[in-house]
């Protein structure tokens, strides 16, 4: 008897051990990623948005920068080790069209988990095999400046999660990328894509009765705009200087 609950134990053990390395490694993969893509030999721009569940789950989505198809849902994130496999099947809008895409990206985590090497396999619409390339981005150091405002989490406030593109004066392309966290609180960082500048962090995010409040302190600029009642734009003013409209569409949306 006493054997048998010493073999139990000794099991127990084995299973930790083999668990909790998969959770780290799941964790470290939450974040933005930025890095390119090898297509016939022409890089292009990616990003790679990963949030991670309270149960642990992965999520993530894909931005193709160069051609502003943005908010690409992944069907499934997974990291098994060092082997990181993001399966998609999903409708984007593509130059004014709807293009269903689906394919596979397989790679792998450096040692010290902070870029990804692989390729990307898209069977639709069907394209050579690609590498890529993708690098963690640092996440802001702590503090009363970069803490994001902390709320009870609403029914709204879960459907403004997501990727939101925008043009600021008709040149500048934005992409608002807001998640929540396990207290319901959200958090947001800002793609400023034609001037290369992403993961800008979005310093308090507040959504109140239908008004989204942003304040950004690395460019000492600010946001206020209305949600609209289905949940797909958001109509607003930017203001960094001087106040300039800025409407806010979510990525996907028609």
């Amino acid at each position: 008897m006493r054997q048998m609950l010493q073999l139990k134990l000794a099991l127990m053990t084995l299973a930790l051990f083999i668990v909790l390395p998969n959770c780290r490694a799941q964790a470290s993969l939450a974040g933005d990623w930025q890095g390119t893509l090898d297509a016939n030999g022409t890089p292009m721009r990616i990003a790679w948005h990963v949030i991670q569940g309270a149960d642990g789950v992965l999520t993530s989505t894909l931005d193709n920068t160069d051609q502003s198809i943005l908010g690409i849902k992944a069907k499934t994130t997974e990291v098994k080790g060092s082997d990181v496999t993001v399966t998609v099947d999903d409708t984007v809008e593509a130059n004014g069209q709807e293009l269903n895409v689906r394919g596979i990206f397989a790679g792998k985590l450096s040692t010290d988990q902070s870029e990804v090497d692989g390729t990307w396999t898209q069977t639709e619409p069907e394209q050579p095999v690609m590498a890529v390339h993708l690098k963690h981005q640092a996440a802001a150091p702590a503090g009363p400046a970069a803490a994001a405002v902390a709320s009870a989490p609403t029914a709204g406030q879960a459907s403004l999660v997501g990727d939101w593109k925008g043009v600021l004066m008709d040149q500048l392309h934005l992409v608002l990328h807001v998640t929540a966290g396990k207290d319901g609180a959200l958090a947001a960082t800002l793609d400023s894509l034609d001037q290369n500048a992403n993961g800008i962090l979005v310093n308090t995010v507040t959504l109140k009765d239908g008004k989204l409040s942003l304040t950004v302190d690395t460019v000492r600029g600010t946001y206020e705009g209305t949600v609209s009642p289905d949940g797909n734009t958001i109509d607003g003013t930017w203001s960094q200087g001087q106040d300039l409209a800025l409407k806010f569409t979510r990525a996907g949306a028609a």
